[in-house]
């Protein structure tokens, strides 16, 4: 049996962090190209920045605006974004923002004989 996965990164986007006058800008988006997954997720995720623009904390998935239940998934891509993901630096100790990442899946696993 042969199983074919893709998936990618097709957008990560930031809410806008602190007050309006001081937005962060995301340096470094992290790679998640070489995750599997048989359908279209968006994981959504709260993260705690600090004025490095380094993710500090342990991200926290929004399940509410989440569309897999698939911890592996969720856990692989909270791994990533903690690694890869990188902020403008700022005056701020801490802020708090989301980050959307998308995993394109390929629908239904091909199964061949």
């Amino acid at each position: 049996m042969l199983f074919l996965f893709l998936s990618h990164l097709t957008i990560a986007q930031t809410a806008p962090v602190g007050n309006t006058e001081q937005k962060r800008t995301l340096i470094s988006k992290p790679d998640v190209s070489e995750l599997r997954s048989t359908e279209n997720n968006v994981i959504v995720l709260k993260i705690t920045i600090n004025s490095e623009g380094i993710i500090f904390d342990r991200p926290v998935v929004i399940k509410g605006k989440t569309t897999t239940a698939d911890m592996i998934l969720i856990n692989q891509v909270i791994d990533i974004v903690q690694k890869e993901t990188v902020y403008s630096k700022s005056d701020k100790t801490s802020e708090n923002a989301t980050i959307t990442i998308h995993i394109k899946g390929l629908g239904e696993i091909p199964v061949i004989p």
